[in-house]
């Protein structure tokens, strides 16, 4: 009884949606950060410092696994950031030249 109560729980928690709607300050937001050289600057560096500690470092050693997936999961959150930072610039620039 309680295993099924607790599996419907877990189900309903996986469909429902773990995103907020992206509001229009969140949009000018993100495309203002995509629009300035350093924040792209800082994306670049970033990635390339997290691909390159995952890759062992200087002393190219192996790094706990605990470690390597919370490196692999901020560069996602990286790559993420962006994608939507340069998705929302793309459509600000498309809507003005209309």
């Amino acid at each position: 009884m309680v295993k099924a109560v607790l599996i419907r729980i877990l189900f309903w928690l996986i469909d429902t949606a773990r995103e907020a709607p992206e509001s229009d300050e969140m949009e000018s937001w993100l495309a203002d950060n995509w629009g300035r050289p350093g924040f792209r600057a800082y994306i670049a560096q970033r990635d390339f410092l997290l691909v390159r500690k995952l890759a062992g470092g200087n002393q190219l050693t192996v790094l706990p696994p605990r470690n390597a997936w919370q490196m692999t999961g901020q560069r996602v959150e990286l790559l993420l950031l962006g994608q939507k930072a340069k998705a929302a610039y793309e459509r600000r620039k498309k809507n003005k030249g209309l």
